[in-house]
């Protein structure tokens, strides 16, 4: 178990409501298992190595010269990800197209992961741990 699943097992429980980062939208964690988070939203799952990829992406940006270390944009989008943003890191860990994002950032604020910079625009997450 990596760092970051540690945090999120320990901190959220199933059946917790969180924001997204834009406040318009709610979404419920509906469980753990051995895939990663699954929620209801999005009806898949952001795995444990899309979670566990956050933490390498923002520490290490080698060969990303416009990523402050420990900090990035969310970047949210259904689209192709702008680079060096967290929807960005989540694809390339997964090599999927669905957006999840808005639904990691929060999960990763309420297990002390990152804080959401809500001010920023656009927002942007940085790393706490």
């Amino acid at each position: 178990m990596g760092p970051v699943q540690n945090a999120i097992i320990h901190s959220l429980s199933v059946g917790r409501i969180l924001k997204t980062p834009t406040g318009r939208a709610s979404f419920v964690i509906k469980g753990f298992d051995g895939r990663g988070v699954k929620i209801d939203k999005i009806n898949q799952h952001i795995t444990w190595e899309e979670f566990e990829g956050v933490l390498p992406y923002m520490n290490n940006p080698i060969g990303k010269p416009n990523i402050p270390r420990g900090i990035i944009e969310i970047g949210a989008t259904k689209g192709t990800p702008k680079p060096d943003t967290l929807e960005e890191c989540l694809r390339q860990t997964s090599g999927g197209k669905m957006m999840k994002a808005s639904y990691a950032a929060p999960i990763l604020e309420a297990a002390g992961v990152v804080e959401i910079l809500y001010a920023a625009r656009p927002m942007r997450i940085r790393l706490t741990i």
